[in-house]
């Protein structure tokens, strides 16, 4: 007897079943994640900020996969998509509480193209220098203090600074999106829903005549089932003896 088990492979060739309706009117919503997320992965080289810029592309090679094959990746896709947004938002949580609180350039200067800074530094080696008031030059000599100017802040760094606020905001809004997904795929009640799909856990068996095998319909429990088969007094069943005893004379 070959009892037919579910999964989500069809009983043909063996292929995956494509997406249901549920998925399938997310489409728009994918691709329009993966034009984001490359346009994110364009401003990051542009600022030379790299720091996002893996995460930028997978999300950008994944959405537009999806998307363009639906009916192959959607449904195994899915949960890796949905997980690998929760730690894109908590990544670039990281990154930009790691941004603000640093010494220099500080949180003040987040969005400033400018933000000099004296700091003193000693000479490895002798240094000719111009002065400007005696219009001469004359020679520093080698381990000498000095105050030198540094300004790590320019519209590269504000760039890359709005690109890591811009993939935050990005990222909660795709973790949401994928979660909004799965929740599309269970079941009104009960089922086994996305994660049987996946795992290819079997529904009810059905049995002759349309009912579970066992013949017992479902919620039934196994006391009242026997009860119903199996009536007291019923033919069929275990009889016990009746009636006066018989002595056996062997001769």
């Amino acid at each position: 007897m070959v009892l037919p088990m579910g999964g989500p492979m069809d009983g043909g060739g063996g292929s995956t079943l494509p997406p249901p309706p549920e998925l399938l009117r997310f489409k728009p919503g994918i691709l329009g994640l993966g034009i984001c997320y490359a346009a994110l992965l364009l401003l990051s080289f542009i600022s030379g900020s790299l720091s996002n810029s893996f995460n930028y592309m997978f999300m950008t090679v994944v959405t537009l996969v999806m998307y363009s094959r639906a009916n192959e990746c959607m449904m195994q896709c899915l949960l890796p998509f949905t997980l690998f947004c929760f730690l894109n938002v908590l990544m670039d949580a990281i990154n930009l509480i790691g941004t603000l609180a640093r010494p220099y350039p500080s949180a003040d200067d987040f969005f400033s193209s400018s933000c000099a800074m004296n700091r003193t530094v000693i000479l490895l080696q002798g240094t000719k220098v111009y002065d400007l008031e005696n219009k001469s030059d004359y020679l520093v000599p080698a381990r000498t203090k000095v105050e030198a100017e540094f300004n790590l802040c320019s519209w590269h760094t504000v760039l890359g600074n709005i690109v890591l606020i811009l993939g935050l905001a990005l990222d909660i809004f795709a973790a949401n999106f994928a979660w909004k997904m799965v929740k599309a795929m269970r079941p009104p009640e009960g089922g086994g829903g996305l994660l049987s799909s996946f795992s290819g856990s079997p529904g009810p068996l059905p049995g002759p005549g349309g009912q579970e095998l066992g013949g017992v319909p479902r919620g039934v429990g196994g006391g009242a089932a026997a009860q119903q088969q199996h009536p007291a007094g019923g033919g069929g069943g275990f009889q016990p003896f009746q009636g006066s005893g018989q002595t056996l004379n062997a001769h």
